[in-house]
């Protein structure tokens, strides 16, 4: 008979170890989740703030562009890292070119911040 007792004891200290330790298991799984989404949630907004500030800034270049209409668009096109490519347009199809790069590179943005997402959820 204390066999019996001994052995349900040992399952009940088994059976409270083994729940114990899914507990904490749990929690430290439930922790790294939050850590990881904090950082993908700081990162997304690290990339709006930089894709504003970049919106903003060709804003402000169009606006520098029609600011001095005696400046030949080569002159401003040659401050420009990636300068949209003409020959014998008209002022205004350069600057919509520039929007155009504008919603391209936003494109691209979007979608490198979700292979970096994508990334780091497979880690």
């Amino acid at each position: 008979m204390s066999e019996t007792i001994e052995a349900a004891i040992m399952t009940g200290a088994m059976a409270a170890a083994i729940t114990l330790l899914t507990s904490i298991l749990t929690l430290i799984v439930n922790a790294r989740i939050e850590i990881k989404k904090r950082n993908i949630e700081i990162q997304q907004k690290y990339y709006e703030t930089k894709r504003e500030n970049l919106n903003g800034t060709y804003q402000k270049l169009l606006s520098i562009v029609n600011y001095y209409p005696n400046v030949s668009p080569n002159d401003i096109l040659k401050s420009i890292e990636y300068p949209p490519n003409y020959s014998m347009e008209s002022f205004d199809a350069i600057i919509t070119i520039l929007g155009y790069q504008i919603e391209v590179e936003m494109i691209i943005l979007k979608l490198v911040i979700n292979i970096m997402i994508f990334v780091r959820m497979i880690k």
